[in-house]
């Protein structure tokens, strides 16, 4: 049927205008007639229309090639156009009502195959599979789309949920490894402060047993130590909440560096307080201690 609507195929001009002039002369001619000069009406270019009349213009092909189907039907556009008036339309609207035609059918028979795809398929099942290659491409296509839609259900109601969930565990896993890791961090840093901080302390009070000391150095270990005890107890403060093995033997090594310094302090006060004007950077140091402690 969509062969009508090919538009090299539908119009050939030259024969349909010369059979209009011809007829057109003889009308003129024949004196005898009476000259009837209302138009005539035009049918109304349908489907329907080419539907009707397929076989009352259905003519059998002429063919100059003889290796063709001598069989073989074509549609009579001159006598369809002349039988039905169009001649007195013009050109550019026959073809604009043919192209519409065509386009129109067209989305009509993919509608009508999009709501009975399954009736489409069961009819071309009476064919020949190995002639029918639509068919077959249909099927495969049809195929293909039911394993994607498939794929696609499967990834968005269990592959994507699932890796969603298990993205948000390995995060939360990430981020108290993190912590774990500062928390380490962090007991190293303590372990060597009182490491450093008992070392100083032990010179310290190795330097209190001397009746002669270098006062500037006695000043800055008061104040290293002081530092090192001050920083560490803060991490102390930190792990609070913590409870391990390690971190006991920590806070007791933290309690004997108090202790061995109050006992150096104790002594170095001693001395200061025995003779002030022989150390009296020293002096500063203790009352700037002291004042630290009390604040």
């Amino acid at each position: 049927m969509l062969e009508l609507f090919t538009l090299p195929h539908l119009f050939q001009p030259y024969r349909v205008y010369s059979t209009i002039i011809n007829r057109t002369k003889m009308d003129f001619l024949d004196d005898n007639e009476e000259l009837d000069l209302e138009l005539p009406q035009t049918s109304e270019l349908s489907v329907d229309l080419f539907a009707n009349t397929l076989e009352k213009y259905s003519i059998k092909k002429k063919d100059k090639d003889k290796n063709k189907d001598k069989n073989e039907i074509e549609f009579d556009i001159d006598q369809f156009l002349m039988d039905h008036n169009f001649q007195y339309s013009s050109l550019d609207t026959l073809i604009r009502n043919i192209s519409g035609l065509k386009d129109e059918s067209l989305r009509n028979l993919l509608n009508a195959i999009i709501q009975n795809y399954n009736n489409y398929i069961n009819f071309f099942k009476t064919y020949d599979r190995n002639d029918n290659e639509i068919l077959l491409e249909l099927q495969r296509t049809k195929i293909d789309i039911e394993n994607f839609t498939k794929d696609l259900n499967q990834l968005l109601t269990k592959d994507i949920p699932y890796s969603k969930e298990k993205i948000v565990d390995i995060c939360e896993y990430l981020k108290e490894l993190d912590k774990i890791s500062n928390i380490l961090m962090e007991h190293d840093l303590l372990a060597q402060r009182l490491s450093n901080g008992k070392k100083m302390s032990k010179t310290l009070h190795e330097m209190c047993g001397l009746d002669d000391f270098d006062e500037i150095l006695c000043s800055d270990l008061i104040e290293k130590i002081n530092e090192h005890i001050m920083k560490c107890n803060l991490l102390f403060i930190k792990f609070e909440d913590l409870h391990s093995p390690f971190l006991n033997h920590l806070y007791n090594d933290y309690q004997g560096l108090i202790q061995e310094f109050q006992v150096s302090l104790k002594i170095i006060t001693d001395k200061c307080l025995s003779d002030i004007a022989t150390y009296p950077k020293l002096s500063k140091v203790l009352v700037s201690l002291i004042n630290k402690v009390e604040s």
